[in-house]
Parts: structure tokens; sequence; C-alpha cells
């Protein structure tokens, strides 16, 4: 009879293990730590906005897209799972697995952005 509690106990494990690649894999999808290829990520936004970021193979900058207006914007700071990327006139992007923040200075900020 011990055998099955340690079984329950294994299969939880592995599924604890595959949960956290997958949330891994979530990660590298939108910022892509393990490759040094440009990504383009779309994002969908309150107010029905929307932007599209393109993160240089390095990640070192971003070029965003908001339909009127486009920023580019340099690396400023960095987390585990978390980026900003700005520039010199304030606009600010908040990038992480599956959500971002543009933040313009004029007011009109990208909010409640979802990766599309």
């Amino acid at each position: 009879m011990p055998r099955v509690p340690f079984a329950v106990i294994g299969a939880l494990g592995i599924g604890l293990l595959a949960g956290c690649a997958n949330l891994d894999d979530e990660i590298d999808a939108v910022l892509g730590d393990r490759d040094d290829e440009p990504r383009t990520v779309a994002f969908e936004c309150d107010d029905d906005r929307e932007f599209v970021a393109r993160l240089s193979g390095d990640r070192e900058d971003v070029r965003v897209d908001t339909g009127d207006d486009t920023y580019e914007l340099d690396l400023t700071d960095r987390d585990d799972d978390e980026r900003v990327y700005s520039n010199d006139d304030g606009v600010e992007l908040t990038i992480s697995d599956e959500e971002a923040y543009l933040r313009v200075p004029d007011g009109s900020d990208f909010q409640d952005c979802e990766r599309a």
C-alpha cells in the first residue's frame, strides 16, 4: 500500500515540473532569451487599442508601433520575467510574459494589454 502515495506524489511532482516548463516557454515566447532572432509580439489593450512590439535579437531595444506613432525604445531595467524599455521623450514599455503596459507622456497610455 505505500506504493500508491509515492506514485501519486511522483505524478504530482512531474505535473508541477511540466507546468514550470510551460511557464518558462511562455516567457521565452515573448521575451525570447534563448535565441538571437528579432521577435514581433502583438498586444490588445483596453478601449479596443492595440500595438505591436518588435524586440531586437539581443532584446536590448524595441520598436513599438501603435498604428499612429512609432517609438524606438532602449532597455532600461530588467527583472526575471519583466523588462522595461524607454526613450528620452518619456515613452516607457513594460513587458512580461503575457502582459504589457505602454506609457505615453501625452496621457494616451495603453493599459491592460494582453498578448494577442
